[in-house]
């Protein structure tokens, strides 16, 4: 199992082989939104990071999924829903997409400050913008600081946190306006680097050299002493390297509206829950989302723990059971499509929560949730033996077009699922139990882990494979590159090893990755910021028998533009060598801005 490749900021999401366990390297569907997490106070002794298992949200880099229509994070239990809604080509063959996301997991436990030596753990909902109706979030950029601002210069901000179009949140620690400060490098191995060199135009660049660009910093007083801060907000542009621009206007930091490369405008009305557009004929189009009777009325959700006395750092600090929520929602998406358009239906519970997806051409997914215990220590200012991590433990789905399902018709298909050696709010284990189409019930056990803080992106390291629910047929196992022995946030996977147990002796096959060396420059101001970039230099397949079937050497491109402190664009390959025997099989090569193979440029933007 390789990574899915890396997909640009303007890329319309890219389609993924859905089984049981697949990498993902940060699929950023164009317009990926941010989630707007509450702002710690500046004495908050908590982590500074909004960034826990608990709110681990869309797609991670190198985490392990499962679904069919949706992501399930098997590490937290997350259900993580994208529906695109518009796909417009831009320059390149790129893609410009509009679409909406929907997460499960938006609540945590946030220690806040009452006063000397007095602090109260409160559950808090994040503040998910622009919603353009409860719970559903259109799919665009945002930017967000956590944390402490210091009232003189250089103004300093705990920690920054982009959000992409599938939910994914990322990281960026303890970053100042200042000179010799300016740039700090994501934790979680997506590769995205946040730049304050100019504190007036924030910039966010990814991977592949996109630039989404923020309004700076707002200057105020305190007390009469000048000061800086920064608020949650949607993009202001978006650049490519294929000269693709995407503009935001906003009114009074509330999208209006975005225009797209050749000038093609869609306007959001977020009061009334509408986009509208014209279509390719000029005709002026509208996606409606409208409020419906809920199918089940349900009611307040309350989180257990923790309760008096299960948070004991610092002292006196105050925790109780809290309910939340009122009850049940749904709304409908009507897009237009021909004659009739399409229609979807969003069921939620209290905590928004999503409890059903009814389909436009019939059939559902209908999802049951549950609240496991776990302690939470991640760091000397947090510690709570009991807090509460709400997962899926259930998926239903109906194949019949009127929808109508039950044991006298057409049952559901149902896959359970079942967490447990939780620790730090991350699933040890996640048993997912699956009807194959005989209709037996067949077993996998996912085996993740999670190390050096802040450990929100675990890594699966073991996958077993059974025939029913006993009858183990394969193991995969993973090595990542670790820090003090342990995976982390940046992990690579450098091995992966497949053993067929169904057959005596057993037979082992593996796979071995090398990776290019990290440029110059990198930081992530975490104990151990990672050594390679995932761009692969060497992969070594051995078929079973470990014996050397064959060898991909890569090659990319580095230097001037292509530098993680200049353009930022480090994943253009240059050579691939296929080996096999001993003798090479195949060469391939790319070249960029300047071509010795008949080739002239054109004028436009390069680097592509």
């Amino acid at each position: 199992m390789s990574p899915a490749g890396f997909v640009p900021v303007l890329f319309a999401q890219s389609s993924r082989k859905k089984h049981a366990t697949r990498y993902v390297i940060v699929v950023v569907a164009f317009l990926s939104y941010f989630l707007h997490g509450k702002t710690a106070d500046a004495q908050t002794p908590q982590d500074s990071t909004i960034i826990t298992p608990n709110t681990v949200t869309g797609v991670q880099p190198y985490g392990t999924y499962d679904g069919v229509n949706e992501n399930i994070n098997l590490s937290n239990g997350n259900v993580n829903f994208h529906l695109p809604l518009l796909s417009l080509p831009q320059r390149a063959g790129r893609k410009f997409e509009i679409g909406i996301e929907i997460d499960s997991k938006t609540w945590a436990l946030n220690i806040a400050y009452l006063g000397p030596q007095s602090y109260d753990a409160v559950w808090q909902q994040d503040q998910r913008v622009p919603l353009v109706a409860p719970n559903i979030r259109l799919s665009v950029p945002t930017l967000q600081t956590t944390g402490g601002l210091s009232t003189t210069f250089p103004y300093c901000r705990l920690n920054w946190i982009f959000t992409s179009g599938d939910g994914s949140k990322h990281t960026f620690n303890s970053l100042c306006v200042n000179p010799k400060d300016t740039t700090r490098d994501a934790t979680d191995a997506s590769f995205i680097r946040l730049d304050l060199r100019n504190p007036n135009d924030v910039v966010v660049r990814l991977k592949d050299g996109t630039a989404i660009h923020f309004l700076g910093f707002v200057n105020t007083t305190v007390g009469g002493i000048p000061v800086q801060y920064y608020e949650l907000q949607p993009f202001d542009s978006i650049v490519d390297t294929n000269g693709n621009m995407i503009t935001a206007t906003k009114s009074n930091g509330v999208l209006t509206a975005i225009t797209d490369t050749v000038g093609r405008v869609f306007n959001f009305n977020l009061t009334n829950s509408s986009i509208s557009y014209h279509d390719a004929n000029g005709a002026a189009r509208q996606i409606a989302f409208t409020s419906v009777t809920p199918l089940t009325q349900g009611g307040p959700i309350t989180f257990v723990h923790p309760v008096p006395n299960e948070c004991t750092l610092p002292n006196q600090t105050t925790s109780n059971s809290q309910s939340e929520g009122t009850g049940n929602s749904a709304w409908t998406v009507a897009i237009p499509n021909g004659a009739s358009g399409l229609t979807y239906r969003f069921d939620f519970d209290a905590l928004g929560e999503l409890l059903r997806v009814g389909y436009p051409s019939g059939g559902y997914t209908r999802y049951e949730y549950q609240a496991y215990e776990s302690a939470w220590n991640p760091s000397q200012h947090t510690n709570c033996s009991a807090v509460d991590t709400r997962q899926i433990v259930a998926k239903h789905e109906c194949r019949r077009p009127d929808g109508n399902c039950t044991a006298q018709t057409t049952p559901e298909d149902t896959t359970t699922y079942q967490a447990s050696a939780i620790v730090n709010l991350n699933n040890g284990i996640m048993d997912v139990f699956s009807p194959d189409p005989s209709g037996t019930t067949n077993k996998t056990r996912h085996v993740t882990a999670a190390g050096v803080w802040p450990n929100y992106a675990a890594r699966e390291t073991d996958v077993y494979i059974y025939s029913g629910l006993s009858t183990l047929l394969r193991t995969v196992h993973t090595d990542y590159t670790l820090c003090y022995s342990a995976v982390y946030d940046n992990s690579l996977p450098i091995r992966v090893t497949t053993t067929l147990n169904d057959v005596t002796p057993n037979l082992v096959s593996k796979v071995e990755t090398d990776y290019q060396p990290m440029p110059a420059g990198f930081n992530t101001l975490q104990a151990c910021s990672p050594g390679s970039l995932d761009n692969p230099t060497e992969i070594r397949e051995y078929d079973y028998g470990l014996v050397l079937a064959r060898t991909t050497d890569y090659t990319w491109l580095t230097g001037s533009s292509y530098d993680i402190a200049q353009l930022h664009i480090m994943d253009r390959k240059l050579t691939t060598t296929v080996s096999a025997g001993g003798s090479q099989a195949s060469q391939s090569s790319n070249e960029y801005d300047s071509y010795t193979q008949g080739l002239t440029t054109s004028g436009a933007t390069q680097h592509q």
